[in-house]
Parts: C-alpha cells; sequence; structure tokens
C-alpha cells in the first residue's frame, strides 16, 4: 500500500498503524478489498487536507499489568488481576495526540496505551467487541466531540485488571481537561 501512496501519489508521508483485537473474526478473503478500501480511503483525504494545532501530552495510570508470573516452580499466567497484584514492571504510559482545526474545533484524538484489549474476551465464544477501546472513544466523543483513533502500544504480555474500564476512561478524561485540550 505505502508503495501505491508514494510511487503514484504526491505523499510526503503516509502512517500506517495495523493493530488487532481478540475478538472477532477476520476472513483472510477480505485482505484484498480492505487494502483498496484503505487506499481509496487515504486517497480521498489527502483532496481534503485543512491545517491543524497539534497537542501532545502524557501521564501514567496504573490500569495493567503483565500477566506473566515467576514464581520459583515455573512461570503462571495471570489472565485476570482484579485485586491488582504486582507483577513485573510494565509501561504504564498514556498518551493523547490531539489535532484541533484552527478555528479550535476539536477534530481528532490519537490514543496510545499499552494493554491487550481482552477486556471482553471470551475464550470459549466468539465475541465480537472493540473492547475497552471503544469506552476511551466514547468518552473522548462526550467530551470533546472529536474523532478518536486508539493504538495498541508495546502491548506484549500486558493484560488489564479488569473488565471495569470506567478507570482508563475517566483517567484520560481528566488528563485530557489538565492538559488543556477539551
Amino acid at each position: 500500500m505505502l508503495e501505491v501512496f508514494y510511487k503514484q501519489h504526491d505523499f510526503d508521508y503516509v502512517t500506517l498503524s495495523v493493530t488487532h483485537t481478540h475478538s472477532g473474526v477476520f476472513s483472510e478473503n477480505r485482505a484484498l478489498t480492505l487494502n483498496h478500501t484503505i487506499i481509496d480511503t487515504v486517497l480521498v483525504t489527502g483532496n481534503n487536507l485543512t491545517a491543524v494545532k497539534i497537542g501532545a501530552a502524557q501521564t501514567t495510570i496504573d490500569e495493567s499489568y503483565n500477566r506473566i508470573v515467576h514464581q520459583a516452580d515455573g512461570i503462571v499466567m495471570l489472565w485476570t488481576n482484579p485485586k491488582r497484584i504486582k507483577t513485573r514492571p510494565v509501561d504504564n504510559t498514556l498518551s493523547v495526540v490531539h489535532f484541533k482545526i484552527l478555528d479550535e474545533q476539536p477534530f481528532l484524538s490519537w490514543v496510545f496505551y499499552n494493554a491487550h484489549p481482552v477486556v471482553t474476551m471470551a475464550l470459549n465464544d466468539v465475541v465480537i467487541s472493540a473492547d475497552y477501546p471503544r469506552q476511551i472513544a466514547k468518552v473522548i466523543r462526550q467530551n470533546l466531540d472529536s474523532h478518536v483513533i486508539f493504538s495498541l502500544g508495546a502491548a506484549g504480555d500486558v493484560n488489564p485488571y479488569d473488565a471495569n474500564t470506567t478507570p482508563i476512561a475517566l483517567c484520560i478524561c481528566v488528563s485530557l481537561k489538565k492538559w488543556g485540550l477539551s
């Protein structure tokens, strides 16, 4: 896809980010269609560029843990951790890049956090869910009337503590206000 953007069109930079969810089904047959849809969307967007102000900030929130626990007799997987048992250190940095149109109208909030979206993961049933990133997007939209992109960081073996995503969403809302991005 990037080859198409650079060789066939006048783009200086294109960022393409791919992530995943642990819930839902994606057919391999849809990959080619998805590629064409992404290319077409970027081309339409390229014809509708507008100047923006960009602000960025980060904070630390303790809403995730490393699910691999090393014990004397081996490794144990701690799949859920509502009691917040301390495990190995993880990156609890929450980063937000906020874009405003020059008339100060919020346009886009790009959120980065390093915890697998597995809150609604059902091990025995297929569950289609946007998981806690959906809750984050909902809170930002309610407070900023902004589009939202969520990017999963280097989550590795990092899970959210439990299925209650309210603390993450509330922390983001408070942080955005603190940084003057709301």
